[in-house]
């Protein structure tokens, strides 16, 4: 396989292909239940919107037209995230070969991307949103990379097609480009493409992009931000100082989790001459340096300046993960001989590729073992199946407690109208009546019999033709997929008819 991708770098492409076909075949073998994210794509897909929530829209975009001409279902789930990874690795690859020499340095710059967490397992996991992220970045990278070697119109479009997809993919992806330009301000070249007329080009495709989420956005800030807010400043300290060095430790954190397998990756393939490349980056792997450090300075000025006191290392992904290709750049610009370190670094990277899905598929089917059950496990499948094998008559619309019941439920009835009063701005004109009622569902966490959330109940009493309706509720205690014996999860639903009017 050495030999093949020497003489044939391109092959890194088919190996990619087969690696991403295998993640889909396992995620299609396991149960027809979702993931956090998988099920709010669901949920979303039942409407076109300028904006979601707390995300900006571009997956859901995305999944929303795939849904719409093959279906809400685990394979297009699945489809969708698989192909968009595989895209970006192709990207980053294109993106490589465009500033390497010898193309073998873009094989391994492509392959570090499989040594970090964050995109080679957590985004086969469950994550949506940040698949985005990397998918803009990588374009991103591309379209910089063709802008400083080529210089082309179509360069300048394909890097503002990327900003506007960046943009409304994660909003640090802002963050990003400011690093980006920064970055670029240290190379005459960058200069030189910073100050084309042409970049307005770029401008005018990433303003098309971004504004009609812009336009929603300027008037639903506080739903957007609110909750990302919330969980950067988890546990503020009162005093300021408290803040910032929780905040500082947290992003020390980030960085580290983020890019130390990464970083032994490459120093178990090219040992100390790793961190002597690496000591004086020239020319290209400068850009990305400045890049990264640029990012981390103003993440730092972030923390500095609000009360951010939790920064998880995902959220580092469109900053970090240049560190592959960076790498590479440095090393090649040593004159470091890649053959033998490669062959290393292939087997290494080989063995993700087996662990990845094995993984996947292990915490799911031996969860029982373990001892631990995941989201998988739950059984929404035959939840669906049960409340449609009862003898209540067939719901107008379904009201679930937050999104990820809901979500599933919908995967489940594809035909049914599912609400949750987790969602703002989602109250579709259902017609209630008791031929048609409305079901409620809730589930237990972990408790049998479980009673009705507050979320639920509060929903019902701002609706005239519920706010006296009686609820009985009913419960359902059902197995695990791949449980113990005997052991199940809690659902509560009921049927709450209106009153007439």
């Amino acid at each position: 396989m050495i030999a093949a991708l020497r003489a044939r770098p391109d092959l890194v492409i088919v190996l990619l292909a087969a690696y991403f076909l295998v993640n889909l075949l396992v995620r299609i073998t396991l149960p027809n239940s979702l993931e956090l994210d998988e099920s709010q794509q669901v949920f979303f897909a039942q409407y076109l919107a300028a904006g979601y929530g707390t995300q900006p829209p571009f997956y859901n975009w995305t999944y929303y037209l795939v849904a719409k001409l093959f279906g809400s279902s685990v394979a297009t789930l699945a489809i969708l995230k698989d192909l968009m990874l595989f895209a970006s690795y192709v990207l980053y690859y294109k993106a490589a070969r465009l500033w390497v020499k010898e193309p073998l340095w873009a094989v391994i710059a492509v392959l570090g991307l499989l040594t970090i967490p964050q995109i080679s397992f957590e985004a086969q996991r469950d994550l949506t949103h940040t698949v985005a992220v990397v998918f803009a970045t990588s374009l991103f990278l591309y379209g910089m990379a063709r802008t400083l070697t080529r210089g082309d119109l179509a360069a300048y479009a394909i890097t503002g097609l990327a900003l506007g997809i960046g943009l409304i993919s994660k909003y640090n992806f802002a963050l990003f480009g400011l690093a980006a330009i920064i970055s670029l301000l240290v190379s005459p070249d960058g200069r030189k493409a910073l100050f084309d007329r042409r970049l307005a080009l770029t401008i005018i495709v990433a303003g098309i992009v971004v504004t009609p989420h812009a336009a929603w956005l300027s008037s639903h800030l506080y739903l957007a931000t609110d909750h990302t807010l919330e969980k950067m400043t988890a546990g503020a300290s009162t005093s300021k100082i408290g803040q910032i060095a929780s905040g500082l430790l947290s992003l020390v954190l980030a960085v580290i989790g983020f890019s130390i397998v990464t970083i032994l990756a490459y120093l178990l393939g090219f040992g100390r001459s790793m961190f002597n490349a690496a000591r004086h980056p020239e020319g290209r792997s400068r850009i990305l340096a400045t890049l990264m450090l640029a990012a981390i300075a103003i993440l730092i000025l972030v923390v500095m300046v609000t009360d951010t006191t939790n920064i998880k290392d995902r959220w580092l992904t469109p900053f970090l993960m240049v560190l592959p290709l960076f790498l590479a750049l440095c090393l090649e610009g040593a004159g470091v001989d890649p053959i033998r370190p490669f062959r290393r670094l292939l087997i290494l990277c080989l063995a993700i590729m087996i662990a990845v899905p094995l993984a996947l598929n292990l915490r799911i089917t031996l969860a029982a073992t373990f001892g631990h059950y995941e989201k998988l496990n739950v059984p929404y499948g035959p939840l669906a199946r049960a409340l449609e094998q009862s003898a209540m008559p067939a719901p107008a619309a379904i009201l679930a407690a937050e999104t990820h019941l809901a979500g599933n439920l919908r995967l489940q009835m594809p035909t049914v109208t599912l609400i949750s009063p987790a969602v703002e701005g989602f109250d579709p004109p259902v017609v209630y009546s008791t031929d048609h009622p409305l079901l409620i569902v809730w589930r237990g966490k972990g408790e049998r019999h479980p009673a009705v959330p507050d979320a639920l109940t509060e929903w019902l009493a701002k609706r005239p033709q519920f706010s006296a309706a009686k609820i009985e509720p009913q419960w359902l205690d059902l197995p695990y997929h791949y449980g113990k014996a005997g052991e199940v999860y809690g659902f509560g639903y009921a049927v709450v008819v209106p009153l007439e009017q």
